[in-house]
């Protein structure tokens, strides 16, 4: 099935907005169950969290692939810098403004502050270096931009790949990615991500983008029973079973992910109205509830009250994160000559 079926006016699908919308109450509701549960969270908490970033990855590989097999198509090739500059606009600005509202919160050498934090972990989310524990350690605050750092270190190679590589090599080229990086997990499994599973889910995404006999295989599977057993061993591998199950992420996700497209009582739950806001203000939401969802001990005077983080949420969608995106798509125009 072609992506376009799914697509509304604007080019979304909004099944995935749905998704990457609970996806980001889920990592919220992780981070709040942390912060002020005394006891260890609940396992299927903890691990819904990370299911929720695992989402937003397999989202990112197919959303990301799709776009540009549709330049190719309907241009002739891709343009890479164009790419970088759609990124950069996209990731970039609503980063910036809130590593820049960390620095101004932060506790400085005149003693007022919201929390404590070392400037190197911001200096190293701006680098998107995060994700490497050998090379550095973020602090909560910025701790979160590991996942951002998995997905910039990923396109920084996959778009060249994706124009250089003839077309069909490319799933070969990603199969042999997967189970290089699978097998580096199993080596050392964690019941939290590591940066081999991640990738591993961005390469899955973009799999489904790329093969027809996936999706062929996702679409019979888009039946309540498969898609529920599915479901099921995704809660059980998330809550039971011992990290080693996660390998199967990237195979299970896709399925959970692409089949519930075709499931009209699953489709109506995502449609709902407030889940479509949250999907499409999701990004800005992952990055501001690192900064009211910390424990108490790694404030001053206790976290920012949580009724701001709509609120702040929506100042960056709305100012910040959509007139971003518009500038990065004029530079991306411009770039490849079009009006």
């Amino acid at each position: 099935m072609d992506a376009s079926t799914h697509l509304v006016p604007g080019g979304r699908e909004k099944t995935l907005d749905g998704l990457r919308g609970l996806a980001a109450v889920m990592v919220a509701v992780a981070h709040w169950f942390n912060a002020n549960i005394p006891a260890p969270i609940p396992p299927a908490v903890g691990g819904g969290g990370a299911v929720a970033v695992q989402i937003f990855f397999v989202i990112s590989g197919y959303i990301i692939t799709t776009l540009l097999l549709k330049e190719e198509r309907d241009e002739g090739q891709i343009s890479i810098a164009a790419f970088y500059v759609r990124r950069f606009f996209r990731i970039v600005p609503p980063l910036m403004v809130y590593l820049i509202a960390l620095m101004l919160l932060r506790v400085s050498f005149m003693g007022a502050g919201l929390f404590y934090l070392d400037v190197r972990s911001v200096a190293a989310a701006g680098l998107f270096v995060c994700n490497t524990d050998w090379l550095t350690t973020c602090q909560w605050h910025a701790g979160h931009t590991w996942s951002l750092a998995v997905e910039e270190q990923f396109y920084i190679l996959w778009p060249l790949a994706l124009a250089l590589v003839p077309k069909r090599w490319r799933v070969p080229l990603l199969a042999v990615f997967i189970a290089w990086m699978l097998t580096r997990f199993l080596i050392a499994p964690v019941r939290n991500m590591s940066n081999s599973q991640s990738f591993a889910c961005i390469a899955a995404g973009a799999v489904y983008a790329l093969s027809p006999e996936v999706k062929a295989l996702v679409k019979r599977l888009g039946r309540p029973l498969p898609w529920v057993a599915a479901v099921a061993a995704l809660i059980i591998q998330m809550t039971y079973a011992p990290p080693e199950w996660q390998a199967a992420n990237p195979a299970l996700l896709p399925v959970i992910i692409f089949a519930a497209r075709d499931l009209a009582w699953v489709r109506a739950a995502l449609l709902f109205a407030p889940i479509q806001w949250l999907g499409a203000c999701s990004y800005s939401l992952y990055l501001w509830q690192q900064l009211f969802l910390g424990r108490s001990a790694s404030y001053v005077d206790g976290p920012p009250p949580l009724i701001l983080l709509p609120l702040v949420v929506a100042a960056s969608w709305l100012f910040v994160e959509r007139p971003a995106i518009r500038a990065g798509q004029r530079l991306s125009r411009y770039i490849k000559g079009q009006p």
